[in-house]
């Protein structure tokens, strides 16, 4: 159901870009943009019929990264570092997302099969959420639940969204649907995140990107009208995104029963805002008084670790522990059914 909901936002999103913002044209194979490099070399179809031409909606309304096209989103994660024009064969792709799929099913079945409701009510009770006005009261065995938490939460979406990419992945492929080359890894290396923009813009999976960064520069350039390339818009462009991200993840939560004063959607996502501003500060007045060979020393990498998980450490359980108490045993709360609830029972 939570799903459902926040598709439902992010597909009128997938609308207003395409039909709207990107103005997406047949003949154009793409969005009808004025530069050239940036235009689709290769035409959808040749011939404008019917049934070419709902195929093109089919796939821009399905296009969300542009995966393999001169309009693709930034940062997409290449199937090989080594070689990054590298696409597997049809069946190498398919044989290894298969293989994931069934690991990742399982760890998942692991790790939400066996959670007890009243308990998770109350290691994930309102009033643990805020921690810098008690640093004082936090004891070490609450520190070490919300760092298990904050891990286990992101760990558990990570693999649930490398489900949502594989199957559909393994069904387009497979019918010829679509190429291998759209369904490159949705994700990059953890070790990129050693900033927060990183962290979101080439970590993480940049599937809503478009989605939700395009109605956000429109709205902060063409109607506030602030100046391009301004420090202002910058910003604003930046909490508007958060705020389209804020709509998604609160429609999911209210979906799935989480009371709209509950949510900790809001201020999970629209923090990072003020994240971002500190971090481009500290990066501003550490490059004015670093010399370059601090700059690029390996240390400041672990710093970057340091801080991204120092943040998120306190900041997930916004959003982490309304959804975390909000489990109400349901056995297809994420996976349709448990196979080791199946195997265990016998």
């Amino acid at each position: 159901m939570s799903f459902g909901a926040s598709d439902a936002w992010l597909t009128f999103l997938q609308y207003w870009d395409v039909a709207l913002l990107s103005d997406w044209d047949f003949d154009y194979g793409g969005p009808r943009t004025k530069a050239a490099e940036k235009r689709e070399t290769k035409p959808f179809r040749k011939e404008s019929t019917f049934f070419n031409r709902l195929a093109f909606g089919i796939y821009a309304a399905s296009s969300y990264r542009c995966s393999g096209t001169p309009f693709e989103v930034p940062n997409l994660a290449p199937f090989d570092k080594k070689n990054i024009s590298y696409v597997p064969s049809k069946a190498k792709y398919i044989r290894n997302a298969a293989a994931r799929v069934i690991v990742v099913y399982l760890i998942l079945d692991a790790m939400t099969s066996f959670n007890d409701p009243a308990a998770m009510r109350s290691v994930f009770a309102d009033e643990k959420i805020p921690l810098l006005g008690r640093l004082t009261e936090l004891t070490m065995e609450e520190a070490v639940m919300r760092f298990f938490t904050s891990f286990s939460f992101w760990l558990v979406n990570y693999l649930v969204l490398l489900l949502f990419f594989d199957i559909p992945g393994i069904i387009c492929v497979s019918t010829g649907l679509s190429g291998v080359e759209w369904w490159r890894p949705p994700f990059n290396s953890i070790f990129e995140a050693f900033t927060l923009r990183r962290y979101w813009g080439v970590f993480w999976h940049q599937s809503v990107r478009k989605r939700i960064n395009s109605p956000a520069n429109w709205i902060a350039k063409d109607v506030l009208g602030l100046p391009r390339g301004s420090l202002l818009t910058r910003y604003a462009v930046i909490i508007l995104t958060f705020t389209m991200s804020t709509f998604q993840h609160a429609t999911g939560d209210v979906a799935s029963g989480i009371p709209v004063s509950r949510t900790g959607s809001p201020w999970f996502f629209l923090v990072q805002a003020l994240g971002f501003a500190l971090e481009d500060i500290f990066q501003y007045v550490w490059k004015q008084m670093a010399p370059d060979s601090a700059q690029k020393a390996w240390y400041t990498k672990i710093f970057g670790y340091v801080w991204v998980f120092a943040w998120m450490f306190w900041c997930t359980p916004f959003y982490a522990y309304p959804v975390s108490a909000n489990n109400r045993g349901e056995q297809d709360a994420i996976l349709p059914f448990s196979v080791l609830k199946a195997v265990f029972a016998k």
